[in-house]
């Protein structure tokens, strides 16, 4: 048993790493049982530099900093066996971002996201699970003051597995 938690705690520690996301991610592992529902009211932030390089941005790179999203979510969770759950959030985003010669002031606009959970593994105190989900996000805005518009759209899938 012990040789067991150790291979999986090594697994979990060697395929971990940080990572900028979208979307929060929830525990990994199932948590309905069969024909269970649960739903929630969730808010979701990030926050990050970036640099953009590339001919559709013209000759030299765009530093936009603090490049910020908001999301509000309607979560709802339904449990279709006892070890995997669906779940589906619908709700609204925003972006904004900064730059030396740029500013975008988004407007809430469509963002969903869907996804599956499964406990693979259930033994005694240790639980083995994954989730898979696609999150999507709209933002509609333009530059303060320069009278352009731009779309800010973005997507994302992520994938996690982990021991409990």
């Amino acid at each position: 048993m012990n040789r067991q938690k150790t291979v999986v705690m090594l697994v979990c520690v060697l395929c971990a790493s940080q990572a900028v996301a979208l979307e929060r991610m929830r525990a990994p592992k199932a948590s309905l049982v069969k024909g269970q529902f649960s739903g929630a009211l969730e808010h979701s932030f990030s926050s990050e530099d970036v640099e953009v390089t590339g001919s559709y941005v013209g000759p030299g790179v765009l530093n936009i900093k603090d490049a910020e999203s908001r999301r509000y979510y309607l979560y709802l969770g339904y449990g279709i066996s006892d070890p995997v759950d669906l779940f589906f959030r619908l709700g609204s985003a925003d972006a904004d971002y900064d730059d030396p010669d740029l500013e975008f002031e988004g407007d809430g606009e469509l963002a969903w996201s869907y996804g599956i959970k499964s406990t693979f593994f259930r033994r005694n105190n240790m639980t083995i699970g994954g989730l898979a989900q696609m999150s999507w996000i709209t933002s509609e805005g333009g530059g303060l003051g320069s009278g352009w518009e731009t779309d800010y759209d973005a997507y994302e899938i992520q994938i996690a597995a982990f021991g409990i």
